[in-house]
């Protein structure tokens, strides 16, 4: 290397170590002391002296944060060590029996005080970064646990991340332990034992294990955004995150405010950590953040105050959280105790109920849905719970509303439920002024102005229109337009509503003779010739798409993703399908009486006929699906083989791979039709039950050896 070419390296080396800096200083300490133009100056330099001289650029600089071309798709990645779940507690008492298991199978007294962490669950997208030699080689979505998806360009964008490992130059100490026999919070001055990381002691190859995330200030300007340019806004910032995260185009990722926090390590060569906390000090010296307020806990009393502790505090963190995690602190106790399944038994999450608020409700609304289904619907006061504005929530269906009495005017207990759809809890009786209003539900289809039907042995209300309703035709195209069925591109629920109510669309057939309506469709508002051009290439490759697609969009009743897939595997054309028989359809897997009789009666109608002749008309080529090529003969071929209980060898859902990989079901109750049962530890009511019915039940030895 010359006199020139050294200089050049170090001048790039130096820009890149600068930047890196001012990064954390931003993203992660949140005291900048540069001002925005200083820092954009030496972004500006580094681009620059990269494109004059492109051998220095590598993926390690921060210019790779920008995002690169789009790909085709995300390849697969094993892990290097399995991404393991944990066994979810809901309630203080869980706590205090893993507590004692935990005790229990380490031979510790009863009054032994155990090292717990107790760390905040951030609701994310779980991920692993690969370093090797201190450089991001690999980011790997967590997938099923043993494979994943590769998404490194994605994550080289996330602006708190480290693209390199380089120790913390800022001279500060890091609290790897809180103080002997307190409870305290790691990673702010406490008084112990202290640990400061060096370039010496970087492993050779590290996966360093965590949350991406969208903080809840970003995400809200991201949907105030998507909304003034007339796009549906997200639901949350946990999908937010999962669709940016996995986005064929990284500068889609780059534009995105998403944020990494570690929490573990998966394969660690060349450097070994005493305890967690040590990793958590080694993990934050290196560059990483990580969740705030993770506290180290002497026994459990302690335990159970910290996790009460973050959920007091669980309004006030940036990004959504929907637990705490407990994890003994030593490494030699975790290695000893092991894993049981596909869960370490030296760890629970600890899930936190549903975030509540109360808000005024405004009035009760209808909506129809594809099936025609009315459904009430809450106009509340806009309410910031569970990370999120929300001005409606469902309220189910009319038992429902009669059940918890709930009046127009209430004030009411608004939550998320499963922290993703909200639904109004109660209303608040004793607030009652005398104004509220009892809902009365309509007798005429809002929308179209039909009857209202009721439906032997439903609770459900029905708009009698199946065909012309608006409302029902609108819900029936963007459901088959939707990413899980025929993943229409650009045809949203907005550009529906507007085809719908121009008349361009009364069915889905209609999609397929929008191609020649060029002209009406740029008249439609946001469409432009980029706009249009998209939505038509997005309904001409669906022409050609599987016929499992086809089925599941086109809204039979029972009929979902992966029943469809079930039938299309079993039938292999769309005729033979159409002209099976009930009993024929039974014999597929996962289709009883009910999903069978709903085809037939689908297939019978003589209006389903004519949209599947126009639909085949406009160019749609219902191919033929490949059928599961024929298995050799097994024990469990053709079997129905369910499995309870846990199994030491592997978890449940890698028993019910096995199983149909032989060429057997495996559904999740046991009835007459079932032909073995496989018994695990803590098997359970469905052990009872089958010794009652006097099925085979096989222990977990019997299966192995069965499965060969």
């Amino acid at each position: 290397m010359s006199v020139d070419e050294a200089k050049l390296r170090g001048r790039w080396e130096a820009l890149v170590a600068e930047i890196e800096a001012h990064n954390r200083r931003y993203y992660i300490d949140a005291s900048p002391i540069i001002s925005d133009r200083a820092y954009d100056a030496l972004f500006r330099e580094l681009q620059e002296l990269e494109d004059a001289h492109p051998a220095l650029r590598s993926q390690e600089s921060p210019t790779q944060r920008v995002g690169g071309l789009p790909v085709d798709a995300l390849s697969k990645f094993t892990h290097p060590t399995p991404m393991l779940s944990l066994q979810n507690s809901y309630d203080e008492q869980d706590i205090r029996d893993f507590d004692e298991r935990v005790k229990r199978q380490l031979d510790l007294s009863a009054d032994h005080s155990v090292r717990y962490l107790v760390e905040p669950k951030l609701d994310g997208m779980a991920m692993e970064l690969i370093y090797e030699g201190g450089v991001l080689a690999v980011g790997v979505t967590r997938g099923d646990g043993l494979v994943g998806e590769n998404v490194t360009p994605n994550v080289r964008t996330i602006r708190n991340l480290p693209l390199r490992l380089v120790p913390d130059s800022t001279g500060e100490q890091v609290s790897s332990t809180a103080g002997s026999g307190s409870q305290a919070s790691l990673f702010a001055p406490t008084p112990g034992p202290q640990t400061k990381a060096s370039s010496a002691a970087l492993p050779t190859r590290v996966a360093i294990r965590g949350e991406v995330v969208m903080p809840q200030d970003s995400f809200q300007k991201l949907n105030e955004r998507r909304v003034s340019e007339g796009l549906e806004p997200y639901v949350n910032a946990r999908n937010s995150t999962s669709g940016t995260v996995r986005n064929l185009d990284s500068r889609i990722a780059a534009a995105a405010p998403l944020r990494f926090y570690a929490h573990s390590a998966g394969v660690c060569e060349g450097r070994s950590f005493e305890r967690h906390s040590d990793f958590l000090a080694f993990a934050d010296a290196m560059g990483f953040q990580v969740p705030a307020g993770i506290t180290a806990c002497d026994g459990i009393d302690e335990v159970i105050a910290a996790l009460a502790a973050i959920e007091d505090r669980r309004a006030s963190y940036p990004y959504d959280i929907d637990g705490a995690v407990v994890k003994i602190d030593d490494h030699d106790l975790q290695a000893r105790l092991g894993f049981v399944s596909r869960s370490p038994r030296w760890s629970m999450a600890y899930k936190y109920a549903a975030e509540q608020a109360t808000t005024r409700l405004l009035a009760i609304d209808v909506q129809v849905g594809r099936t025609g289904v009315l459904t009430p619907v809450a106009r509340l006061e806009p309410v910031f719970v569970g990370g999120v504005v929300v001005s409606n929530a469902t309220l189910h269906n009319r038992d429902e509303l009669e059940r918890k009495d709930i009046r127009a005017g209430d004030l009411v207990v608004v939550q998320r439920a499963g922290d993703v759809i909200p639904q109004v809890v109660r209303p608040l009786v004793e607030k009652r002024t005398g104004t509220e209003v009892t809902f009365v539900f309509p007798d005429q289809c809002p929308e179209c102005r039909a009857p209202v039907v009721e439906v032997e042995d439903e609770v459900a209300l029905r708009c009698a229109n199946e065909v012309d309703c608006p409302a029902q035709t609108r819900a029936r195209v963007a459901h088959f337009a939707s990413r899980k069925a025929l993943d229409i591109e650009g045809l949203g629920v907005k550009l529906v509503a507007q085809l719908v109510e121009e008349g361009l669309v009364r069915s889905i057939a209609d999609l397929y003779s929008l191609d020649g309506q060029r002209t009406a469709l740029l008249a439609l508002e946001r469409m432009a010739e980029t706009s249009v051009d998209n939505l038509l290439a997005g309904i001409e490759a669906s022409r050609s798409a599987p016929i499992h697609r086809l089925l599941f969009g086109l809204g039979i009743r029972f009929v979902g993703e992966t029943v469809a897939k079930r039938l299309c595997g079993h039938f292999g054309s769309w005729e033979a399908l159409a002209s099976a028989t009930q009993e024929e359809l039974e014999e597929a897997e996962e289709v009883g009486p009910i999903v069978a009789d709903s085809l037939r009666t689908w297939f019978a109608d003589e209006r389903n006929q004519q949209l599947i002749t126009a639909m085949s008309d406009g160019g749609v080529q219902f191919p033929d699906e490949a059928r599961p090529e024929a298995l050799p003969a097994h024990p469990f071929l053709g079997k129905s083989v369910v499995v309870t209980g846990t199994l030491s060898s592997m978890g449940r859902s890698e028993a019910k791979a096995a199983i149909e990989a032989r060429g057997g079901k495996s559904p999740g109750s046991v009835s007459k039709k079932t032909d073995y049962l496989v018994a695990g530890e803590n098997a359970g009511s469905k052990l009872e039950k089958a010794r009652k019915l006097g099925l085979n039940v096989l222990s977990e030895d019997d299966f192995l050896q069965l499965l060969g």
